[in-house]
């Protein structure tokens, strides 16, 4: 079945296995070294497991270089900043050296993520002409970021996924937590309405 058959009454008829399929059939960790983890912003405290998660890619020398990014201000346990002052906060108490960390401060969507990402992948990598980028971002919005990363990074750049997990947000426990399964429903909706609007391919599920 394709998401952009299923109407609006139909979404909330969905069963958990065809609402697991849509939102977390994106691909799996793909392991290898990559020249750059473009990390997504988010609002706390998720925030700050996906910067541990970029974090963890660094230690494990998959990449070189963390770009936090997002322009969003909220209020944090170490003060009001931007998204991306956040996670490049806990990526420095995690380790990281100011070199290996590089802002972009702008994005205030996904969309706005991958946009204003890419400008910074290329002033931070020298305009390298083929390379690899983990996306990291939460499981639950990982499918969503992969298609957006496909129409609006360049196409000589190969996005790899790398999955951060808060409890209760992983594809087989995410119906646990009333939190997490709003999220969910929310991701299909955003899903479908940009499948609509013929922003991103549809999904079969």
């Amino acid at each position: 079945m394709k998401l952009s058959a299923v109407s609006e009454d139909g979404l909330s008829a969905l069963t958990r296995d065809q609402k697991t399929r849509i939102v977390f059939d994106a691909p799996r960790d793909a392991g290898g070294p990559a020249a750059a983890a473009l990390l997504l912003g988010c609002s706390p405290p998720e925030m700050r497991w996906r910067a541990l998660e970029a974090a963890r890619l660094w230690r494990e020398g998959l990449v070189p270089l963390v770009i936090p990014t997002g322009g969003v201000t909220h209020e944090t346990e170490i003060g009001r900043m931007t998204e991306a002052e956040y996670m490049a906060r806990i990526l420095n108490e995690e380790g990281l050296p100011d070199g290996a960390v590089f802002l972009e401060n702008e994005a205030n969507t996904t969309r706005g993520n991958m946009i204003y990402g890419s400008v910074a992948l290329e002033l931070a990598l020298h305009q390298r002409k083929r390379y690899s980028v983990y996306i990291v971002t939460s499981a639950s919005h990982m499918r969503r970021s992969l298609l957006i990363a496909g129409i609006y990074l360049p196409r000589t750049v190969e996005t790899l996924a790398r999955a951060a997990v808060p409890p209760g947000a992983s594809r087989d426990d995410w119906h646990e937590s009333a939190d997490v399964a709003a999220k969910v429903d929310t991701e299909i909706r955003l899903l479908r309405g940009m499948i609509e609007n013929r922003e991103i391919p549809d999904i079969e599920f």
